[in-house]
């Protein structure tokens, strides 16, 4: 079944698809985010989206000027029931990957090799805090930051109240995406292609290595398994948590980008065909397929729908 999405006025193009999953405080505060699309901001023309988030009210874009050169970034805060941008603001230089800890937005400020803490009622800079080289993406598992250091291969820990660094461990090049089990975390990695876990105090479990265009961007925890999207290989690979095992590998129409878990179904974005598809996790069935804007990259969940930034279009999509 193929769903078409439909354009709201506030220049912002976004696609409608119904979704009644509820979730849950704890899953509130580590939803994931979505990377570049150039959504059409008032204040910023020609910005590329780049993460998601959802703060329990409204939905955060990060944006880079077009390129993601070294320009300042722009966060849009979004009404989720009439897709209208509520407000934007400033942020620090190529922002990147962006994820919400209960309390603040936190922002990943590629070619400021740090992150920001912005506060969700005025988006002001509440303070910005280093980390290691090209951070590109931001989780929250509850407790603790996480990031992403691309070029620097590892990733970082900060304590979400006062920024400090708890942690600094590698991960092999090119890290990507970070998920929690709730017990130990998880990193994808993009071109080396490996998924790596380990505890919260950064020991290592275990490397899985994929065959080389299996690159991976996003990852996602459905409860019981890991799920990683094999890039270049049109494929999205199911991990078991417990055993490291991947318990099988399904075919997608498109190369996969991001993925999420919405508490029944995956949502993977395919970078070719410009759409979203939803797959049942227990048999990797494809239960829809909606088309969205050019480029879709980043997805996230509000506890009722989906948001996908499009990188193509300089469009978001509510699905």
């Amino acid at each position: 079944m193929i769903r078409k999405f439909a354009t709201f006025t506030a220049a912002l193009v976004i696609s409608s698809l119904a979704n009644s999953q509820s979730v849950t405080p704890a899953q509130l505060g580590m939803l994931k985010q979505a990377p570049y699309s150039n959504l059409s901001f008032p204040l910023t023309p020609g910005s590329v989206p780049y993460g998601v988030a959802f703060d329990g009210t409204y939905i955060w874009v990060s944006t880079c000027a077009q390129g993601c050169s070294y320009s300042t970034g722009t966060l849009a805060k979004i009404a989720p029931s009439s897709g209208a941008i509520v407000a934007t603001y400033n942020a620090g230089v190529n922002t990147q990957g962006i994820a919400f800890d209960g309390a603040n937005i936190w922002v990943a400020n590629a070619f400021d090799n740090a992150v920001s803490k912005i506060s969700t009622a005025t988006g002001a800079v509440i303070a910005s805090y280093p980390v290691g080289t090209n951070p590109n993406y931001v989780y929250f598992d509850g407790v603790n930051l996480w990031v992403s250091c691309y070029n620097s291969a590892n990733v970082y820990k900060l304590n979400p109240s006062t920024g400090g660094t708890l942690g600094i461990y590698p991960v092999g090049p090119n890290p990507t995406s970070i998920t929690s089990d709730g017990t130990n975390i998880w990193v994808s990695a993009s071109y080396a292609p490996t998924t790596t876990k380990m505890t919260k105090s950064g020991v290592v479990l275990g490397t899985l290595t994929f065959q080389q265009g299996n690159h991976s961007a996003g990852i996602a925890f459905d409860g019981t398994n890991i799920w990683v999207p094999g890039l270049f290989t049109n494929s999205v690979n199911k991990i078991n948590a417990a055993t490291m095992k991947v318990a099988a590998t399904y075919a997608l129409n498109g190369w996969p980008n991001y993925v999420v878990f919405d508490g029944k179904s995956l949502w993977i974005t395919l970078a070719t065909g410009n759409q979203v598809v939803q797959m049942n996790p227990a048999n990797g069935a494809i239960t829809s397929t909606t088309n969205v804007g050019v480029g879709p990259t980043m997805i996230a969940f509000d506890g009722a729908n989906l948001w996908t930034a499009n990188s193509g279009s300089g469009t978001v999509s509510k699905l």
